[in-house]
């Protein structure tokens, strides 16, 4: 969706720290989630999710996530939510 959208200055599986962020935009410190339902649908797991989300947080990220039915069904709502945050983040 972002290279059909043209979006630039974004890489994928990022590493920060001990996290791997799935897209990031570190030149907007702004880290995009894709939060797929078999992975991410345990309490331990969001646990794990919201203690990185936290860490990124404090070092100054913002952090967009996005679950897998945003992705499949409402992809044009996910790039215009991208798009506004680095807007935001310029």
């Amino acid at each position: 969706m972002l290279r059909t959208h043209r979006i630039e200055g974004w890489c994928q599986q990022f590493p920060l720290g001990v996290h791997r962020i799935d897209f990031a935009f570190p030149a907007a410190q702004l880290a995009v989630e894709a939060d797929g339902w078999a992975f991410h649908r345990t309490a331990d797991r969001a646990a794990a999710d919201a203690r990185e989300q936290n860490r990124l947080t404090i070092w100054g990220w913002s952090m967009l996530r996005f679950g897998w039915h945003a992705l499949d069904q409402a992809p044009e709502d996910v790039i215009d939510q991208v798009v506004a945050a680095l807007r935001v983040r310029d």
